[in-house]
């Protein structure tokens, strides 16, 4: 049976160059999609919120390093006071002020990640072929890929929300679902497909922010079950080869 569910000429132009790239000569799509930057959004929000009080405090020490900083060399109306009188004093306290700026730096990074989430969602590409699935995001001048072999489908997890969207997750559950998130978050963001990272290597790979769940988990447990049959396997029922040329 065709299916004619997806239009792969709605993709990014970019990311259907990308895929195109990727296919073997005995590969075809047969499923694309890029995450729901509204999912995406949401899932940032962990660290939005661990941002809040950490930039508060960075803000804080900040303005209590610097007003130190800035008084320390005056003494009663505005005139030049003991510390004044000794040089390298100005010198040690100028060493607080500098040494919390780099907080303050990764503070504002964290609380901007629900926003560059949602525009790295726009870059991120899931695919499945009649041999693989794989997850391919975009940077200015690279394109970083993970390839999902069928052994590794043996045991899917999905979160399935009441509009049919969700995550389907390679690999067991790591504990609670905000910290099965976050770490997906994270590795989402960092773009650590590799296993390098830390937060990629405590989550498995992961697609997030899927608008047909069910849809794509059938076409990925049929590849897997293909794993168990051999080479000989063919690409999932139901699904026709798309052509991306």
């Amino acid at each position: 049976m065709v299916d004619n569910y997806f239009d792969f000429s709605t993709l990014r132009p970019d990311l259907r160059d990308a895929m195109d790239s990727e296919m073997a000569s005995d590969e075809v799509p047969v499923w694309a999609q890029s995450p729901n930057p509204r999912r995406m959004f949401w899932l940032g929000l962990p660290a939005l919120l661990f941002a809040i009080p950490w930039t508060l405090f960075a803000l804080f020490w900040e303005a209590m390093a610097s007003s130190s900083l800035f008084f320390s060399g005056h003494g009663a109306g505005g005139k030049p006071g003991a510390a004044a009188a000794h040089g390298p004093l100005s010198w040690v306290g100028l060493i607080f002020p500098l040494f919390g700026l780099p907080f303050v730096g990764v503070g504002f990074w964290m609380l901007s990640t629900p926003l560059r989430q949602m525009r790295q969602a726009r870059r991120t590409l899931y695919a499945i072929t009649n041999r693989r699935a794989l997850i391919m995001q975009r940077s200015w001048n690279s394109t970083r890929t993970q390839s999902i072999q069928p052994s590794q489908m043996q045991q899917l997890g999905t979160l399935i929300k009441p509009d049919g969207s969700g995550d389907i997750v390679f690999g067991p559950s790591m504990g609670p679902t905000w910290i099965t998130n976050s770490l997906r978050s994270t590795s989402f963001m960092n773009r650590g497909m590799n296993g390098v990272n830390g937060a990629a290597a405590l989550a498995p790979p992961a697609f997030l922010g899927v608008r047909d769940v069910r849809h794509a988990e059938s076409l990925l447990r049929t590849l897997g079950e293909s794993a168990q049959k051999g080479p000989a396997a063919t690409a999932p029922e139901g699904a026709a080869p798309a052509d991306i040329s």
